[in-house]
């Protein structure tokens, strides 16, 4: 989070917007989408938004307050060096991350770990066709983006655990839970927050869908 907020500071360092209110709506960074002022097609704004709360509304306003935070800063100390200890003693550069080596070995050891996640994770429509057995909920329901529909607490906790294991723990994106599920970011956002309660009292159901 740190290098999401320095590059979304950069338009008020560089003096292109003079205040934070004006960063909000500046068209030309992520901020402004992130803050719900503007949309990128491209952007994962709900990923950032997970990190500051499973409420959307809470985690814009943390998330703004993280952001006010940085304008005090002068720099960022995890962001002044990009060099990793090989473990022989010596120190190698790794220029697609920019941080100290504490940063960049998390860093990696994080993206590792998300590539060993996809590798043994479970297609979608499997996982839902498992969660929909186990729940005893029609499989066209837990997919259902019909609002009007008649909703049983099967379906939505279905809906909540596939999400929270689904972006948690086998590393999927939010948009792809949201494709599957009919939802869209904000409510796979609030399916994930409700599935962490979910899971967290029954950590064997986690086991039964990715086993």
């Amino acid at each position: 989070m740190e290098l999401v907020r320095y590059i979304h500071l950069n338009p008020l360092r560089a003096g292109i917007v003079k205040d934070l209110t004006e960063l909000d709506r500046y068209p030309w960074s992520g901020h402004s989408a992130i803050m719900g002022l503007n949309k990128n097609e491209w952007q994962k704004v709900e990923e950032v938004l997970l990190h500051f709360s499973g409420k959307e509304a809470r985690a814009r306003r943390n998330y703004g307050r993280f952001v006010e935070d940085g304008i005090k800063q002068r720099g960022c100390p995890d962001l002044l060096a990009n060099r990793i200890n090989n473990g022989e003693g010596k120190e190698n550069s790794d220029s697609r991350i920019l941080g100290n080596s504490v940063f960049i070995e998390k860093v990696l050891r994080d993206a590792n770990e998300i590539d060993r996640r996809k590798k043994e994770r479970i297609p979608l429509p499997e996982m839902v066709k498992r969660v929909s057995v186990s729940l005893k909920v029609d499989q066209g329901d837990v997919c259902s983006g019909d609002r009007k529909s008649q909703v049983s607490k099967a379906r939505s906790v279905g809906r909540s655990v596939i999400s929270y294991v689904a972006v948690r723990e086998m590393g999927y994106s939010g948009v792809e839970v949201g494709q599957v599920l009919n939802l869209s970011g904000a409510g796979v956002t609030k399916c994930i927050e409700r599935g962490k309660t979910i899971i967290s009292s029954n950590e064997a159901l986690t086991e039964k869908l990715i086993s």
